[in-house]
């Protein structure tokens, strides 16, 4: 097994909100063992202001992002900083929920980049 296959994110730095603490504690440990550099905050409005400090590879938003909301934290995002940094949603929304994610996303006419939703399968 080779180092990268061991650690599929090194060099790569990820900025993960979720106001819940056992969540983020659990998914930075995931994140870090595969050779991230995690910086795990509570709430959108800290994630704007490290964004701003250390732009991140990717941003990971967890189901409760805090204030601002979700529509809010994303067009920010876009908005002032890079659109083209990789924003990660996850939630529990049902499908239709799920239908309306991409409008949150402003995608510029050949910006090279777009919104790809996938719902997972609730496990029971």
């Amino acid at each position: 097994m080779t180092i990268s296959e061991q650690n599929p994110l090194d060099g790569q730095s990820i900025l993960y909100v979720d106001a819940d603490e056992t969540t983020r504690t659990l998914i930075s440990r995931m994140l870090s063992k595969r050779g991230a550099r995690v910086a795990a905050v509570a709430s959108a409005g800290v994630a704007l202001k490290a964004f701003h400090v250390q732009p991140p590879s990717t941003v990971i938003a967890g189901q409760d992002v805090g204030e601002p909301a979700l529509p809010e934290f994303i067009r920010a995002l876009q908005g002032e900083n890079s659109p083209a940094t990789p924003v990660i949603l996850y939630t529990e929304s049902s499908l239709q929920d799920a239908a309306e994610i991409p409008h949150l996303f402003h995608v510029p006419r050949n910006a090279g980049f777009g919104v790809l939703v996938k719902v997972l399968q609730r496990i029971s």
